[in-house]
């Protein structure tokens, strides 16, 4: 082979070599871009999920404040029932009261 004829297939390697190189440039450059939209990606999971924390705990404490404003309705309500109990017993009481002041009356 001629100092010429190596020069040419030298000439062709290096064009060979010149073009895997700009194709693996490309394949680094598109492997870094796939790379930053992961990352911002990631990060707005990472925003998303900190904000549905944030509502959860939110939800939390809206739940636990209705049921503290269930449990003083139930006393309140069991209150009311004492009170509507007596309330009863005192009708009842001057029903009977009534009643003997009619027959009190009646006999007279």
């Amino acid at each position: 082979m001629t100092q010429k004829e190596q020069i040419e297939k030298l000439k062709e390697q290096n064009g060979k070599l010149e073009s895997g190189l700009a194709g693996n440039e490309l394949l680094l450059e598109e492997i870094n871009c796939k790379y930053k939209a992961l990352k911002t990606s990631n990060k707005e999971v990472k925003d998303e999920k900190a904000e549905l924390e944030s509502s959860r705990k939110g939800f939390e404490l809206q739940i636990e404040g209705l049921r503290k404003d269930v449990d003083k309705y139930k006393m309140q309500r069991d209150e009311m029932g004492v009170s509507l109990n007596k309330l009863e017993a005192i009708v009842i009481k001057l029903n009977r009261a009534i009643i003997k002041q009619a027959t009190l009356l009646s006999d007279v």
